[in-house]
């Protein structure tokens, strides 16, 4: 005896009848060309992700009307039900749109239903559909193994794109700041401008450096702080002007002063009047003159004697 049938558990149906109704048999004159508009072509049957053949399909391999075919899966599922099986592991309900544009009801119908419907057809229909739906679900699994490796295809040439991306912009950025580090590297240091004015106080500068036995850069701040002093201005708003209208970020101290005719004055006032003060230089000395010294400066009675002397000299050697 067969052994006995395995219980499964009990699914209620929850198909609406009037929901599944669908045309009507006289609409269905040519069997093979009319009942499955849109279905034509097997291989544009639209197929779900659980490997199953659409009804309208399974008609045309068994040369039956779509609204028979429902009508007899319709009475499969009420047989299931009265056995408490389950029918969706055979058939599935769902729906497609006809060449109308129109919603229609249809089944999916699984491997099992096929092999369902296979054994309910006798002769040489049942011997076809067989052939036709187990070539039908192999042409599925190699569909479904194609659509695999070409998605995992896909997001692999994703990744790697996003990865190009992230690594062109990484590059890029790595580029800009090297480029940025060049400009900088390349950027000429500053160099002071010369000025003949700093050529003429530079001994004065060391005259004031040996006696105070400080640095340049002390004689500097104390000359600032002078001037202050004695003129009521501000050497640091001055610094801070002429490095902005130079576009620079920091100069030699007496630098802002040296290019404008007024600070000159007051810096060799200043330098002057100590070197004087501190009896470093005579007001006489030409050091502290603001006066050229030529040859104009001779006297007159130095310029004949010399001229007389060289007179002398010339006669003797002529003699």
């Amino acid at each position: 005896p067969p052994p006995p049938k395995k219980k499964i558990h009990i699914e209620k149906s929850y198909l609406n009848k009037k929901s599944l109704k669908t045309k009507s048999d006289g609409e269905y004159k040519n069997k093979n060309r009319n009942n499955t508009k849109g279905a034509k072509n097997m291989n544009n049957i639209i197929v779900n992700k659980t490997k199953t053949v659409v009804s309208m399909e399974i008609a045309i391999m068994i040369d039956k009307e779509h609204a028979k075919l429902l009508r007899d899966i319709r009475r499969y599922i009420k047989q299931f039900n009265q056995a408490n099986i389950g029918f969706v592991e055979f058939f599935q309900e769902s729906t497609y749109t006809d060449a109308k544009g129109e919603t229609r009801y249809c089944f999916n119908v699984t491997r099992k239903g096929c092999e369902f419907i296979a054994h309910k057809l006798t002769g040489q229909k049942g011997t076809e559909f067989t052939a036709k739906y187990i070539h039908r679900f192999h042409e599925l699994e190699e569909n479904n193994l194609s659509s695999l490796f070409i998605n995992a295809l896909n997001e692999m040439t994703k990744s790697i794109a996003s990865m190009q991306k992230s690594f062109n912009e990484r590059i890029s950025h790595i580029e800009s700041k090297l480029e940025e580090t060049k400009q900088i590297e390349e950027k000429p240091k500053y160099k002071k401008p010369y000025n003949p004015w700093f050529a003429k106080m530079q001994p004065k500068y060391t005259l004031l450096e040996d006696f105070f036995n400080i640095t340049r850069g002390q004689l500097y701040k104390n000359i600032l702080k002078e001037m202050e002093n004695i003129y009521n201005i501000d050497t640091n708003q001055i610094h801070a002007d002429y490095c902005y209208e130079n576009n620079i970020y920091s100069c030699y101290p007496l630098e802002p002063y040296e290019f404008s005719p007024k600070y000159r004055d007051m810096i060799e006032s200043i330098v002057n009047g100590n070197l004087i003060k501190y009896g470093i230089a005579s007001e006489s000395d030409p050091i502290t003159s603001t006066r050229n010294t030529t040859i104009f400066d001779t006297p007159v009675k130095e310029c004949k004697q010399r001229n007389k002397k060289n007179t002398d000299v010339n006669d003797a050697d002529r003699e």
